[in-house]
């Protein structure tokens, strides 16, 4: 249903009668202006402004891995110790959110074979090995007392920390890269 309407959109949008193609224009602009004004009354300039700026980023890192990167380059440089307005049980940083946000997204283009090839490195084995007695000695610690959420946190961080080793050989293989 929704790429039908997709399409239908794509039509008007498209269209070669000029007058149908300018006003299905001028009604999304109408559209995202209403949405612009309504997130501004509600949320304020400020917020507004950030939440477009968030949207815009997720849609990148969304679509390539590369973006993922220089958002989490952009991020450990301006905003390391940022943290969300909310509570997950912990207050996740924008470095947490970035960070997971690529691995997620490297992995699924993966998993899904938009990334052709895996890529390892002459210190893969290594840092796969020490990534494994990682989790291997969490898994053993956990058992004899229970871990906090902050015990939690800091561990899915060195995890996270760790991947990012693959991510970046996977990602960064040319010197223009």
């Amino acid at each position: 249903m929704a790429t039908g309407v997709l399409s239908q959109f794509q039509r008007l949008l498209f269209n070669s009668d000029r007058r149908v193609s300018r006003a299905t224009m001028a009604a999304l602009l109408v559209a995202a202006a209403a949405l612009v004004a309504v997130a501004i009354a509600v949320l304020g300039p400020a917020l507004a402004v950030m939440l477009g700026f968030g949207l815009i980023a997720a849609v990148l890192v969304l679509r390539s891995a590369q973006w993922g990167l220089v958002f989490v380059i952009f991020v450990a440089c301006l905003l390391p110790f940022a943290a969300m307005p909310f509570r997950l049980g912990f207050k996740p940083t924008f470095l947490d959110i970035a960070l997971a946000a690529l691995v997620f997204v490297w992995a699924v283009g993966l998993i899904t074979g938009q990334e052709r090839r895996f890529v390892g490195s002459p210190m893969g084995l290594a840092v796969a090995i020490f990534l494994f007695l990682v989790v291997f000695s969490f898994a053993l610690g956990s058992s004899n007392a229970q871990p906090s959420v902050t015990t939690i946190r800091r561990f899915a961080e060195v995890v996270g920390g760790v991947l990012m080793f693959f991510v970046v050989v996977n990602i960064v293989r040319e010197q223009a890269d």
